[in-house]
């Protein structure tokens, strides 16, 4: 962060606007596999990500923007939201969103519009401003072929309007019409998270339900709990913990309560930045 910040010295976002478009096609090519592992370091390996997004904005910075631009500057946004930079890493987003609408690459909008509405915009706005773009990050998604992100924002948007207070009634409707398109796309982790949320509102609706285990027709943490830890899925596993603490505390049990919150900290990296990440706190 500190080698970025002393190339970026004197730099306010908006100047990244204005750079010329890269061409040679060797640094594309490093771009391309440097953007695809920092989505899955996201999922898997949280601290690597940053270090990746780092070198990428220096690339940038050096030989020009290109069509990824927009979604590494706005990652770069979240990264410097986790630091506590929330003026910069605002700012950094917005910046992210104009170069979006001026270059004009619809392949990229999910993308882009996913990150600052999932971990920058609620920390200066309203959570409830990121509903809409989220939808439109999800349809944008849909159209240009980009299921990962379509479906990131699909299980975001579910899962803030849950963050949101919205009716469980509201709520069941609308995990169960993400479930049944998540399984469609073939989006396993996004669809393992919404299916935690689904059995925490089936929990708390359904009095015929296990009330703090989340056992039952959507999801069945006895069985899944080993599957997300082989395969280290840390954004999965905090999800789960986060809703272990919810249903235990609303049903007074307390010590459990504080144990699922223990797993759940420690998984904090899997989700630092998102709405839900403070609201765990």
């Amino acid at each position: 962060l500190l080698k970025t910040k002393i190339h970026l010295r004197g730099r306010h976002p908006d100047d990244f606007l204005d750079l010329p478009q890269l061409t040679d096609p060797s640094i594309k090519a490093q771009i391309d596999v440097m953007t695809a592992m920092a989505s899955m370091a996201y999922w898997t390996s949280p601290n690597l990500m940053p270090l990746i997004v780092f070198r990428l904005i220096r690339i940038f910075k050096t030989h020009g923007n290109m069509e990824y631009s927009s979604y590494i500057y706005a990652a770069y946004g979240l990264v410097l939201c986790t630091l506590g930079e929330i003026d910069a890493g605002y700012n950094y987003g917005n910046m992210a969103i104009t170069l979006l609408d001026r270059m004009n690459v619809p392949k990229f909008r999910s993308r882009t519009l996913m990150v600052v509405n999932t971990f920058i915009r609620h920390w200066k706005e309203p959570a409830n401003n990121t509903i809409a773009p989220l939808q439109e990050a999800c349809r944008s998604g849909m159209e240009q072929g980009d299921l990962e992100f379509a479906a990131h924002s699909m299980m975001v948007r579910g899962n803030t309007l849950y963050l949101l207070a919205t009716p469980l009634d509201e709520m069941h409707i609308e995990f169960e019409k993400n479930r049944e398109s998540l399984n469609r796309l073939g989006q396993v982790s996004n669809l393992y998270v919404t299916h935690i949320f689904q059995q925490t509102v089936r929990n708390l609706r359904d009095k015929s339900c296990e009330t703090v285990k989340l056992i039952g027709e959507a999801y069945n943490e006895t069985d899944m709990l080993p599957i997300h830890e082989n395969a280290n899925d840390q954004t999965t596993l905090f999800h789960l913990f986060f809703n272990k603490v919810v249903l235990n505390y609303l049903f007074d049990n307390y010590t459990a309560a504080f144990e699922a919150s223990q797993r759940m900290t420690a998984l904090n990296a899997g989700i630092i930045g998102a709405l839900i990440y403070a609201v765990s706190y």
